[in-house]
């Protein structure tokens, strides 16, 4: 029953609702409601506190959700294994991932995945690189993929790969050398990207403003209010009027790893979904590199 409770508890944080987290839990807003109610009662602490302007987790409440999470992270995985007993291929997984590679990887890779696991649910959850490691902390995320971080000594991480950068710049001035570009024109910042460029004491450009959103950035490039640089990830579809400029991979180029709480200890499912990154990138991700390498430089 502790472990329903759990269940009810987390849905109703998530959604920030009782009579949300009902409906997708398939259960009446008294029963969530009392389900909380009876939780607070056994563990004599106010988990949460409710008012007019919603329902939010109080101090108690969010250092007991952290465990909750766990707890429910490692039945499902026991499930899982149990399925695997069984000699079935069930579960369900939460990959964390950045909107670039949302398109560019995860497409070829769920269907693989799906081909192989049709019975396992993948769920995708967006986010900045940085939240995307925060989830697979807590456990809101059994993967992730996340850029060039700090050491942290609670992730574990694995190389997939180095994405190269380029400068964008409005077409009329290609033909111009990329340290003259950085030094004369207005320079747009990518915020995902700025502690990889502002390291490099070689590009010092003056900023005109920052920005998250890489398609933004793009427009503005192609309107030509400035230049920016991004990894070759963002940049399919690219407007006419904006031109790319590789960067030496010397220089400057963009580490993505697969983050997890624990390699050794993953849940079967994302032990699979692992596997299959792996193999989808030695299959595809050198061919796609050296297409982008003939076509910069013609």
């Amino acid at each position: 029953m502790s472990i329903q409770k759990y269940a009810i508890f987390r849905e109703v944080v998530d959604t920030g609702s009782f009579s949300l987290a009902g409906q997708r839990l398939g259960i009446s807003q008294s029963a969530v409601s009392h389900s909380v109610t009876s939780l607070e009662k056994e563990y004599k602490v106010k988990l949460l506190a409710r008012s007019r302007s919603g329902i939010q987790l109080t101090d108690s409440g969010q250092r007991i959700l952290q465990y909750i999470e766990k707890i429910l992270y490692l039945e499902e995985k026991m499930n899982q294994e149990l399925a695997e007993i069984r000699g079935l291929e069930l579960g369900s997984m939460t990959i964390g991932t950045v909107t670039p590679l949302t398109s560019e990887w995860l497409p070829g890779i769920l269907k693989r995945f799906h081909d192989q696991y049709p019975s396992i649910q993948v769920n995708i959850r967006e986010g900045t690189s940085q939240e995307i490691i925060e989830w697979v902390e807590n456990g809101e995320a059994d993967i992730g993929f996340a850029y060039s971080m700090k050491d942290r000594g609670r992730i574990d991480r694995l190389l997939l790969a180095h994405e190269p950068f380029y400068l964008l710049v409005h077409e009329e001035n290609r033909e111009k050398d990329l340290f003259r570009l950085l030094k004369e024109l207005p320079f747009i910042m990518p915020k995902s990207y700025r502690e990889l460029i502002v390291q490099q004491k070689a590009i010092n450009p003056t900023v005109l403003l920052e920005l998250e959103d890489e398609r933004g950035i793009i427009e503005l490039v192609k309107n030509g209010l400035g230049i920016s640089i991004l990894p070759q990830m963002c940049l399919q579809g690219l407007p006419k009027e904006v031109n790319m400029i590789q960067i030496s991979s010397d220089m400057l180029q963009l580490p993505v790893h697969l983050v997890s709480l624990m390699f050794s200890a993953m849940s079967p499912a994302a032990e699979k979904m692992s596997a299959t990154i792996s193999l989808w990138l030695n299959e595809n991700y050198n061919n796609i590199m050296l297409t982008n390498e003939k076509l910069s430089f013609e």
